[in-house]
């Protein structure tokens, strides 16, 4: 019977954090591999560096630029912490004097998912003298 007692206290505030945990919406992850087709030989290579940008695609249509990270030496990317909704990935990658430009096909998280796509770059213009 005392152990009743002791045991009431914490029952609310636990029910209380379970009802918490369960209301956050869970975070998922993209992942993926970003290439670009060499505007001087025409091979494909990783786009090793390229910056690649998460833009969420809103329900009125409109898109939103929400954060950027830097492909690996192998192209692959990862962005963490990605809430539910529609998305896409658009690349920049800045080599030698070509700037190269792509972006993902649309796609969708949901309920923490993970979402892996590619995202290829193609020649956008020359710079020269930089």
């Amino acid at each position: 019977m005392t152990q009743k007692k002791h045991i009431r206290p914490y029952l609310l505030p636990c029910l209380a954090c379970i009802l918490l945990m369960s209301a956050c919406k869970p975070k998922g992850e993209i992942s993926g591999t970003a290439t670009y087709t060499d505007y001087y030989d025409g091979c494909t290579y990783p786009a090793a560096g390229a910056t690649l940008h998460k833009v969420s695609v809103l329900p009125n249509g409109t898109e939103r630029n929400v954060s950027s990270v830097k492909a690996g030496s192998d192209g692959t990317f990862l962005f963490e912490y990605v809430e539910n909704g529609d998305w896409y990935i658009r690349a920049t990658l800045n080599k030698e004097d070509v700037i190269y430009e792509g972006c993902s096909e649309k796609f969708s998280v949901d309920k923490g998912g993970h979402a892996n796509t590619a995202c290829h770059l193609t020649f956008s213009k020359l710079v020269y003298g930089r």
